[in-house]
């Protein structure tokens, strides 16, 4: 199970850091009790909160999906290749697949996202950055601050601040699937209270 992985890299990632968990839950902006979780596998992991955790880490999203990396700077990525992420929650409303995992020290991380139809959650995301979505398939709404937005032809992009709250919902009976690239901050200026 991908989730039992990330976490245990999660939890060995803050050991080798010295971190306690109180620690990196502090300054990843969760509670102590939701990391517990994650490390032990037994949370959904949603691609903002992970983004946290890195970033309280100060790695790269990728470290937590990739055991070997590209000695290159080249990363060609089949459909095998990468695996997709279902979160655990089945209330949860979309799972997502990481793209270019096998390098390091990008300055993006893509991934394809896909929302279910029928499916309603209120949780907003937020994390360090910018973002872009490219929607591929289906319609979406797209939820920005106290703002939303119909998208609902393929093709559209949206840039956007991800410190702002943000969220995707699919819109009628379809999956909706869209390409997401989230620009990495510079992990040396990143600053925790």
């Amino acid at each position: 199970m991908l989730e039992k992985k990330i976490g245990e890299e999660v939890r060995k990632l803050r050991n080798d850091q010295g971190f306690k968990l109180e620690e990196l839950a502090e300054r990843a902006g969760i509670t102590t009790g939701y990391l517990s979780k994650i490390e032990r596998g037994l949370s959904s992991l949603p691609i903002a909160t992970l983004g946290r955790i890195a970033s309280a880490l100060r790695v790269h999203l990728s470290d937590f999906f990739e055991d070997r990396f590209s000695e290159t700077k080249l990363s060609i990525t089949g459909p095998e290749d990468s695996k997709v992420i279902r979160p655990l929650d089945r209330n949860l409303c979309y799972h997502y697949r990481p793209l270019a995992s096998t390098l390091r020290d990008k300055q993006m991380d893509p991934f394809v996202v896909t929302l279910e139809p029928h499916c309603n959650e209120d949780r907003m995301f937020v994390h360090q950055g910018e973002e872009i979505i490219y929607l591929l398939e289906g319609k979406m709404d797209f939820f920005y601050g106290s703002e939303s937005y119909v998208i609902d032809e393929v093709g559209t992009c949206i840039y956007f601040d991800a410190s702002v709250p943000h969220r995707g919902q699919c819109r009628g009976t379809s999956v909706a699937r869209f390409l997401s690239v989230i620009s990495i901050p510079d992990l040396e200026d990143t600053e925790f209270s």
